[in-house]
C-alpha cells in the first residue's frame, strides 16, 4: 500500500511504534486491517475466525515490533505472521470432507455484478479445498492482495522460483479440477478476490 506523501511511511510507523507509540501502532492498524481481514477471510473461510487471528495478528506485532526489519516492506512481514497463523488455524479447522461448490455458468448478455461475485466467491472455495496450504497462499498474495513474487517469496519463506512454481502448479491443479465443469471458464481475472463491504 502507498502511503500519501504527508503521511508517514510504514517503516516510519513501525520505527515509532517500536519506540512505544501507541498512536503509531493504530495507525499501522487502521492501515492494514481491512487488506488483512480479506486475507485471512479468504484462508479460512470464515468471519469470526478471520477476524480472532486478524487480532492475533497485530499482538504478535505489537510484541515483537521491534523485530521488524525495515529493509522489506512492512506488509511482507506482516503478511508472513498472519499467514503463519492461518496456516496452524486451518490446520486445526480444516473442514474433514471435501466440498467442491459448483460454479455455474452465466447466460448470454451481461451478467450482473452479484452473480460475478458470487462465481469468484465460488471459485476462491474451490480453490481453498483443492490447493494445499502454500499454493492457495500463493494464489492468494499474488491475486487478491496484488504482491509481486518477490514479496510472497519473502512472506512465505520461500525462494523467488519456489513461488513460481507454487503459482503455476496452483494455477494447473485449478484448471485442471474446473475443466471437469465444462460450463466455467478459469481465467486469471477470475482470481480477483470479491471486496466485501462489511
Amino acid at each position: 500500500m502507498q502511503e500519501a506523501k504527508d503521511q508517514p511511511s510504514d517503516s516510519e510507523l513501525a520505527a515509532d511504534a517500536a519506540n512505544g507509540c501507541l498512536k503509531s501502532m493504530e495507525s499501522l492498524f487502521l492501515r492494514h486491517e481491512q487488506r488483512l481481514h480479506r486475507f485471512l477471510y479468504s484462508r479460512m473461510q470464515d468471519h469470526a475466525l478471520a477476524e480472532d487471528l486478524l487480532q492475533e495478528t497485530f499482538i504478535i506485532v505489537c510484541r515483537k515490533i521491534h523485530r521488524y526489519n525495515p529493509r522489506y516492506a512492512f506488509t511482507t512481514w506482516l503478511f508472513t505472521i498472519a499467514n503463519r497463523l492461518a496456516a496452524s488455524a486451518w490446520r486445526k479447522h480444516r473442514p474433514t470432507e471435501q466440498i467442491m461448490p459448483g460454479i455455474e455458468d452465466s447466460s448470454p448478455g451481461p451478467a450482473s455484478v452479484a452473480e460475478a461475485n458470487e462465481k469468484r466467491e465460488n471459485l476462491w472455495s474451490s480453490a481453498r479445498e483443492l490447493l494445499n496450504d502454500s499454493q492457495y497462499a500463493a494464489l492468494w498474495l499474488h491475486y487478491g492482495e496484488d504482491l509481486p513474487v518477490r514479496d510472497i517469496a519473502l512472506t512465505l519463506g520461500k525462494t523467488t522460483p519456489g513461488v513460481k512454481v507454487l503459482l503455476h502448479r496452483a494455477r494447473k491443479k485449478l484448471a485442471s479440477s474446473l475443466h471437469h465443469h465444462p460450463s466455467t471458464h478459469f481465467h486469471e481475472t477470475s482470481m480477483k478476490p470479491v471486496l466485501s463491504t462489511s
